[in-house]
């Protein structure tokens, strides 16, 4: 079925007089646009139009019969007055719902590796603001998800290269609907169009997803929805995008078809995220890993990611913080489950960025120098290339249950007053 303009109409905040172009573009991981130009009939108040399109719905629509049917719905994002020949000419981009999850950024973690890929998307999606359709196995993430600073669209872009999938835009007239992996059309057609170009592999770096294999191209007057089965000399592929144009008064349809397991987004990172460093509460201690809890948690974990206790000083002394102490974590990559380590504890040090140590939560320090160590508590000892130096402002006592063996050319013992030198 060929669509003519004439068979096109627009439900917004105004009326339409005639419509003299429309262009629409359907990718996976990018919000569908709508391309309108179009005059509005003459007892509106075209400026007042121009003023409150902005963030409006609109629906472009046609009818089979009786029946409408919507070909897009989406928000106004761009409005524009153009007098051409004397005559007033909006144009207008519309943007699909999904441009919804693109407005505030957000910070969470997802320490569960258990967590499946349909949990934290549905997590980050919720009923209220739409849906997320899955059309591929949900399987677990098996590592840390770091979402830092990052809108839900780019998270969820992410998280489906991660997942080895693809995320598509479906149109819905209601709220936002996103496909995790190609939609899945219960329609089949066989590729009969007067014209089609085939290609193998798609790696366009202007693009967040690669198309591996055997790709077609072709145009027809029939709208499809994407995810819809093209048959072609015995093989099946799925439609994955969709481009509509104006030519000669009527919309034709333009489809990218490609094997289902074919087309994947690109793995990308959010290189904001090396360099971290988070505070966290220690929640338990294994061996030398601990498990933390961060404010900025998902609330979906049952069990914590393992984190190696790894503080600047090394383990040596076995030195572990305690249940219930607070610790710096750091993150080391641009992916988040790489060279994630918890590195120091935090309020209990009172050392400069230049003096490495130990401290345990009674304050006791052990400092490590470039001249020596030191020991701090109520006593104080020093140890340098020069010296071995103790000090107490109360009794100091050597014990050991051997012998205590002082070897010198010349030992100096002074005191105030006496000195006593006795044998058990």
């Amino acid at each position: 079925m060929a669509y003519s303009l004439d068979d096109i109409f627009i439900d917004s905040i105004f009326e339409v007089k005639d419509i003299y172009d429309v262009s629409l573009k359907i990718e996976p991981n990018t919000h569908p646009v709508l391309m309108i130009e179009c005059s509005v009939k003459e007892n509106q108040n075209i400026e007042s139009i121009v003023r409150n399109l902005y963030e409006k719905n609109l629906t472009l629509f046609t009818y089979i019969g009786e029946q409408r049917k919507g070909l897009f719905t989406g928000i106004v994002k761009d409005c524009k007055l153009v007098y051409n020949n004397k005559i007033s000419i909006l144009k207008i981009k519309v943007v699909g719902f999904s441009v919804l999850l693109d407005r505030e950024k957000h910070t969470r973690i997802f320490q569960d590796e258990e967590l499946t890929y349909r949990e934290i998307l549905s997590y980050v999606m919720p009923d209220t603001l739409g849906k997320v359709v899955f059309n591929k196995e949900d399987i677990k993430v098996d590592k840390l998800l770091f979402q830092y600073n990052e809108t839900d669209w780019q998270f969820m872009k992410r998280i489906s290269g991660v997942g080895e999938s693809i995320l598509i835009p479906l149109f819905h007239e209601n709220g936002v609907r996103l496909s995790y992996g190609l939609p899945r059309s219960a329609k089949e057609i066989e590729l009969q169009e007067d014209f089609y170009a085939s290609g193998n592999h798609i790696h366009d770096k202007s693009k967040d997803y690669d198309i591996e294999g055997i790709y077609h191209m072709f145009y027809s007057d029939e709208d499809y929805e994407l995810g819809t089965v093209v048959k072609n000399r015995g093989l099946r592929f799925i439609i994955c995008e969709k481009e509509v144009q104006t030519i000669e008064a009527t919309l034709k349809f333009h489809y990218k078809v490609c094997k289902e397991e074919n087309i994947k987004s690109k793995r990308v990172y959010n290189e904001k995220i090396r360099g971290l460093v988070i505070s966290a509460e220690v929640v338990d201690v294994k061996a030398e890993d601990v498990f933390v809890k961060f404010s900025i948690d998902s609330g979906l974990e049952k069990k914590r990611y393992r984190l190696e206790w790894l503080p600047i000083t090394g383990n040596v002394m076995y030195c572990m913080p305690e249940v219930g102490s607070r610790v710096k974590v750091y993150f080391g990559d641009r992916d988040e489950s790489k060279n994630v380590f918890a590195i120091e504890c935090e309020n209990v040090s009172s050392f400069s960025n230049e003096i490495k140590g130990i401290v345990t939560k009674n304050g006791k320090k052990l400092h490590i120098k470039d001249n020596g160590i030191e020991l701090k508590g109520n006593n104080k000892m020093g140890i340098s290339g020069k010296n071995l130096t103790f000090n107490s402002p109360d009794s100091l006592i050597i014990s050991a249950r051997k012998k205590v063996k002082i070897k010198s050319d010349m030992v100096e013992i002074n005191a105030d007053k006496d000195i006593n030198i006795q044998k058990n």
